[in-house]
């Protein structure tokens, strides 16, 4: 079972670089809004600097929590502890719930700023 968990660690190691690098706004941005934007919305976002930067903050925190989540899952394999798996979904869940919640404040955040845009 060593080497299941030394997988699991791997895919938390690799789920931490990714989220410093989103962190740092390096890369590839991993996240829907993004990837799924036509070619002129994503321009609209190169374009204001802030809400790429949202994106990329909440890529990262995403991801961040996800490479907690699968440690405590190869804690799990390795000690064989209940109470790491427990942890690891709380992180996993929590990871869901934020991404959801901060995509909604992102998106309100936007229609706000477009409003004003639009009055001023």
């Amino acid at each position: 079972m060593i080497w299941l968990a030394a997988i699991m660690f791997g895919v938390s190691a690799l789920f931490t670089l990714a989220g410093v690098r989103q962190l740092r706004e390096k890369g590839y941005l991993f996240n829907n809004a993004w990837i799924w934007a036509s070619a002129s919305q994503r321009k609209a976002m190169d374009e204001s600097p802030d809400v790429k930067s949202q994106y990329y903050r909440q890529s990262g925190t995403v991801l961040l929590t996800l490479a907690v989540g699968w440690l405590f899952i190869g804690l799990y394999v390795l000690l064989e502890n209940s109470s790491m798996m427990i942890i690891s979904t709380s992180c996993m869940t929590s990871a869901a719930v934020y991404a959801v919640a901060s995509t909604s404040r992102i998106e309100k955040n936007e229609k706000r700023r477009e409003e004003n845009d639009k009055n001023s």
